[in-house]
């Protein structure tokens, strides 16, 4: 299954929709042959469509963008970029997560320190 695909799916998905047709109806011009050609992997969504679909269905839109792109990439090359892309954020959403994580257990330890001591 291609990735434009993919999230006509994950967009139904969260709707509670069973079929491709009812999709059709609420993502930006996207008519039911165009979503056939999708389906077929001869055509691919629009940024537009995209990131209405990141929208509607609570989507990280910068991994939707890039993961459009690769899948819409002419030449290796171009692939091998985006990939690059991805993987610095996803490592940059990793190393957040770690911060508030850690953040979060520092404050968790602080509250349960008696008053007036040091925590070490």
């Amino acid at each position: 299954m291609n990735y434009s695909y993919e999230l006509i799916e994950i967009y139904k998905k969260s709707k509670g929709y069973s079929q491709d047709k009812q999709a059709a109806m609420d993502i930006p011009k996207l008519s039911k042959g165009v979503l056939a050609n999708i389906k077929a992997g001869t055509r691919h969504l629009t940024a537009e469509q995209a990131l209405f679909i990141a929208s509607e269905a609570n989507l990280n839109e910068q991994e939707v963008i890039i993961n459009l792109g690769i899948e819409k990439s002419k030449s290796e090359e171009e692939k091998t970029v985006y990939e690059a892309i991805a993987k610095k954020i996803k490592a940059v959403g990793n190393s957040a997560a770690m911060l508030l994580l850690t953040a979060g257990l520092v404050l968790g330890v602080a509250q349960n320190e008696p008053e007036g001591s040091v925590c070490t």
